[in-house]
């Protein structure tokens, strides 16, 4: 059945339970998901990648996710997981997400809160839209140490971080919206990724970074 987010985590938290989710990179996983869930009588997360969501069969993908989850014997919540693309997002609620991750924590503070805001007028109130303000150190994310005077570089602003920046508009829909594009800050001899971070600080500027170590929790 179709739920809110906030709605299902609020509920797990006053029972002392978590709710889990699950990347589903094909029907077949969120079949076993959502199976598995029916079984256990508790509610499940099915998590689509902004990668998977920027193509077309990623977008086919959560359409055919609604439809499991409304038909679902216990709550489930299709969220689109750490998107930065505003495109992406709307893209996503339009084929059937309910819920939204706007990730810009490898942003400067003030952008990343930027782009949360912009997520939100594009998004509308009926979405559920969570946030990341801040950056923890973890393979998942690419862990960074600290600098000489030992302050954690992970998420910190710097004048070099490649941030989105509006240009135009183009009409989607039969509306206007602004797209969202990256552009290199001046010490970048190349285009950036969005999640790399440029300047003397980060030799690797404009490339991918070294592969941080495992940790075993």
């Amino acid at each position: 059945m179709r739920a809110r987010l906030n709605h299902l985590v609020t509920s797990a938290l006053q029972h002392g339970s978590a709710v889990p989710a699950f990347t589903c990179y094909d029907f077949t996983t969120a079949l076993a998901v959502v199976g598995a869930a029916e079984e256990a009588g508790r509610g499940v997360i099915l998590l689509v990648a902004p990668k998977t969501a920027a193509t077309a069969n990623g977008l086919r993908l959560i359409a055919a996710l609604r439809g499991l989850a409304d038909a679902a014997g216990v709550p489930v919540v299709v969220q689109l997981d750490h998107a930065s693309d505003l495109e992406v997002m709307a893209d996503a609620v339009t084929a059937g997400a309910d819920s939204v991750l706007a990730d810009g924590s490898s942003l400067p503070y003030e952008d990343n809160i930027a782009l949360v805001v912009a997520a939100r007028a594009w998004l509308g109130p009926d979405v559920v839209l969570e946030a990341e303000l801040g950056g923890l150190a973890g393979d998942e994310d690419r862990a960074f140490g600290a600098d000489q005077s030992g302050v954690s570089v992970a998420g910190r602003a710097g004048g070099g971080l490649c941030v989105p920046h509006r240009r135009g508009t183009a009409g989607r829909g039969g509306g206007q919206r602004p797209r969202q594009v990256l552009r290199a800050s001046p010490s970048c001899a190349g285009t950036c990724c969005r999640t790399s971070r440029c300047g003397p600080t980060f030799p690797w500027c404009c490339t991918e970074p070294p592969a941080s170590p495992r940790r075993n929790w």
